[in-house]
């Protein structure tokens, strides 16, 4: 139990981390010199919520679901599976239970085909509005680049590339 509590304090911390360091998806702007913060309320992916996603990755995709935990006035749901070393990782945050605000899918330790069908199915979860087979047909043409990203519907797709060959897919509102 110790070690799960202590997988959770290290992704939230991460979390929090990213937010802060993320340049592509920043939401401080600069006003007369003093920074100011952007609210999430209305940065959601169109008509999810967390239960969809979770869901979803738990019965298609056997991950454990863990939360949500609040942070920060988020909340967050934590959803994964170890294969044989290789960490498959969904992080779902939100204000409320109610919508999404970012999903970030990763895989660390996968040989590029199990990359490719992990992050491609977590891009083609529907929401309003969403085109699931040009959101998987991006990731699979653009995993292994260092950095892209596109919108669909309304929706910012960035992939990444982590520390340790880990791949990373951030979706999140706009």
């Amino acid at each position: 139990m110790r070690l799960i509590v202590l997988a959770a304090i290290v992704i939230i911390a991460s979390v929090v981390i990213f937010y802060i360091t993320s340049d592509g998806f920043d939401d401080a702007s600069m006003e007369n010199g003093v920074s100011t913060q952007v609210s999430h309320s209305d940065k959601v992916i169109p008509g999810l919520k967390p239960v969809d996603v979770y869901g979803e990755l738990h019965y298609r995709r056997d991950l454990s679901v863990a939360g949500p935990v609040r942070d920060e006035g988020r909340l967050i749901w934590d959803c994964r599976k170890n294969v044989n070393g290789t960490v498959f990782s969904v992080l779902i945050t939100s204000q409320n239970d109610e919508s999404i605000e970012v999903i970030e899918a990763s895989t660390d330790g996968a040989d590029p085909d199990s990359a490719k069908d992990f992050l491609g199915f977590v891009a083609s979860i529907k929401y309003e509005g969403a085109d699931p087979e040009a959101a998987r047909a991006w990731v699979l043409d653009n995993l292994g680049q260092s950095d892209a990203e596109t919108v669909i519907a309304g929706v910012k797709f960035r992939l990444m590339r982590g520390a340790h060959s880990a791949s990373v897919l951030r979706i999140a509102g706009s």
